[in-house]
């Protein structure tokens, strides 16, 4: 806490860590950690090493499983590829968008009204991946 490390700078690692923790939350500065490409190469660089028996493990809340299912490697494989994972339900964000809509606006759809939603976006991967197929109409 007193020195805080920058995930962006050049020489950072996440060798040192046997937990890493990714955020959720629908705040649109989430997005920062979603799309950021120095996010990604580190998951792919440190998400194998989770492979038991390792220590090592990798959490992640609520948006926060995007970013795993957002790091490809070269051949566009994503590091959960041969993983089960859970996510935000559609119906559960829907209804928080949708009940609190009127006085929050898009707060509850992080990339905006009309967007997809997390199980969508981590669903539609899997099958893009494996049927060439999307399951969202």
């Amino acid at each position: 806490m007193r020195n805080p490390l920058s995930w962006s700078a050049p020489n950072f690692t996440l060798d040192p860590y046997d937990l890493v923790v990714l955020p959720g939350g629908h705040e649109k500065s989430v997005r920062q950690i979603i799309e950021s490409p120095i996010v990604h190469k580190l998951m792919l660089d440190y998400f194998p090493k989770t492979k038991k028996p390792s220590r090592k493990a990798v959490a992640a809340v609520c948006h926060g499983v995007m970013v795993l299912s957002e790091s490809k490697d070269a051949d566009g494989r994503s590091v959960i590829r041969d993983c089960a994972t859970t996510a935000l339900p559609t119906r559960y964000e829907q209804g928080a968008y949708w009940g609190t809509r009127a006085f929050l606006g898009d707060y509850y759809k992080t990339y905006g009204h009309g967007s997809e939603n997390v199980q969508e976006s981590v669903s539609n991967y899997w099958h893009d991946m494996f049927l060439g197929e999307s399951i969202v109409p």
